[in-house]
């Protein structure tokens, strides 16, 4: 889980992981915090118009058996992470969230005849193929980035909460990109026949 900035300022930053792991919230806490107002009538949900909206988000313990959501439009609840302090390493550890499994089933099914008439070898071969049978799409990997961590920390937040919504939040979606899958990595469904005839 990553916050998209060095909020460390520890000077290591590499390709693969170009910002700094997220905090793990350890209480329940709230905190209301402006998102982007993406209602084309400019109306927020509260009755007031603006192109920011107030949204109160509840932040929740983490939890390794419910962080994981099912959801492709946002595989991990990101409101049980927050950015770390600025100098501060974050306490989420590596390897915490997991992707969508993966299943495929391929089936083939051959049927060999032999055929007298085209000689003493001579055969007829019918094959059926199907990969991935039951059209089982396996998802690319979720967006990992929960907060760009561009805004500083409220003063006296517990457990490091920010005054930041999740990556690309909108009225429209307040959970925003983060955890949000966009990709397949298999194909669809596909079936294929071939006859062979051996002689």
């Amino acid at each position: 889980m990553l916050v998209q900035t060095e909020r460390s300022l520890d000077g290591v930053q590499i390709a693969q992981n170009p910002g700094d792991r997220a905090n793990l919230i350890t209480a329940n806490q709230t905190q209301t915090i402006s998102i982007t107002n993406s209602n084309s009538n400019g109306i927020c949900p509260n009755g007031t118009a603006g192109t920011t909206c107030p949204y109160t988000y509840t932040f929740v313990p983490f939890n390794k058996n419910s962080v994981i959501t099912g959801n492709v439009n946002n595989w991990y609840n990101p409101l049980m992470f927050g950015l770390n302090a600025l100098g501060q390493i974050g306490t989420s550890g590596r390897d915490i969230l997991r992707s969508p499994n993966s299943r495929n089933l391929d089936f083939s099914i051959v049927k060999d005849t032999k055929v007298g008439w085209l000689g003493e070898a001579g055969n007829v071969e019918f094959r059926a193929e199907a990969f991935n049978l039951f059209n089982r799409p396996w998802f690319g990997y979720p967006n990992t980035v929960a907060y760009t961590g561009a805004t500083s920390n409220l003063t006296g937040g517990m457990n490091g909460l920010q005054n930041e919504a999740p990556q690309n939040a909108t009225t429209a979606n307040p959970f925003g990109t983060a955890g949000q899958i966009t990709t397949t990595i298999n194909s669809p469904r596909q079936i294929q026949f071939a006859l062979k005839v051996a002689f």
